[in-house]
């Protein structure tokens, strides 16, 4: 299993939500899936904050005691990932509006 993806299951547990509760989330638009019908990691720290702890996969049958450790360090990747996204658009945007202003000055 890809551990940056959870099915609706896998998702219950590591976050300690009934699937009902994770189904309605989606179906009212909160919480979004992916075209193959797992929920990004990201997506489900967006709506329910950090997961306590993965105690076991679906998966995978036996319990990973490194799994928290693990899980943050893909949040951390994760969340660097979106900061540099976020960056570069920042310094795309800035770009922009320099050059409308001069473009302003020039009319």
């Amino acid at each position: 299993m890809n551990t940056t993806k959870f099915s609706v299951m896998d998702a219950s547990k590591a976050f300690k939500k009934s699937r009902t509760t994770i189904y309605e989330a989606i179906k009212s638009g909160e919480l979004s899936r992916d075209s193959d019908g797992l929920i990004d990691l990201s997506e489900l720290i967006r709506v329910y904050g950090n997961p306590t702890g993965v105690q076991s996969s679906t998966r995978i049958e036996q319990v990973q005691k490194d799994a928290p450790v693990h899980v943050q360090s893909e949040v951390e990747s994760v969340l660097k990932d979106q900061i540099s996204l976020l960056k570069n658009q920042l310094d795309l945007a800035n770009q922009r509006e320099k050059s409308l202003l001069q473009h302003i000055e020039d009319l």
